[in-house]
């Protein structure tokens, strides 16, 4: 039998926002994010590294405002501007679970069940209906946290927002 999930992610404009001489502008999705590289993971050697622990933190720190002021399931990182001159984007493969306020790194799918739901998944007003595992397992770093763990998704819309968010960080959520 085949559960049927439906994940709507409604997006609005929310305001700039600049700490520290980083900017975060915060743009709903559009379907040029559909024609981006995949995100960039963390290296090791960054991951030591307090300056961009505090980068990735601050950025999860906006995600949250960005989750509070809007109706969103999940954000991404590439969904912030550094600057709207250049309309350059962060990369970073970080995503934030809007109704928990959890952000990932560097997630990775490391088990999926053999039972399977249907997901109705939308992005920039593009909907797909995707067969996925009613439940899943991500290795990644809490951004919070700033710590490697494994975490298994709550419930059904969760597993479909998770491995949502894992497809689009790695440009595999094709229309």
């Amino acid at each position: 039998m085949v559960a049927v999930v439906f994940a709507v992610v409604s997006f609005f404009f929310v305001k700039d926002v600049a700490e520290d001489g980083e900017k975060f502008v915060y743009y709903t999705p559009n379907t040029q994010h559909f024609n981006r590289p995949p995100a960039t993971f963390l290296t090791s050697l960054e991951f030591d590294q307090e300056d961009i622990q505090e980068k990735k933190q601050n950025m999860a720190w906006h995600m949250d405002y960005s989750c509070e002021a809007t109706s969103n399931d999940v954000i991404f990182s590439f969904q912030y501007v550094r600057s709207e001159i250049t309309n350059h984007t962060y990369n970073d493969h970080i995503f934030m679970l809007c109704k928990t306020h959890r952000a990932f790194g560097n997630a990775e799918i490391v088990y999926e069940s053999d039972e399977k739901i249907l997901c109705t998944e939308e992005y920039a007003g593009v909907l797909l209906k995707k067969k996925r595992s009613m439940n899943v397992t991500i290795k990644a770093v809490d951004i919070h946290q700033w710590k490697p763990i494994e975490y298994k998704t709550q419930n059904e819309l969760e597993s479909c927002q998770v491995s949502h968010a894992v497809e689009m960080l790695n440009n595999k959520w094709k229309v």
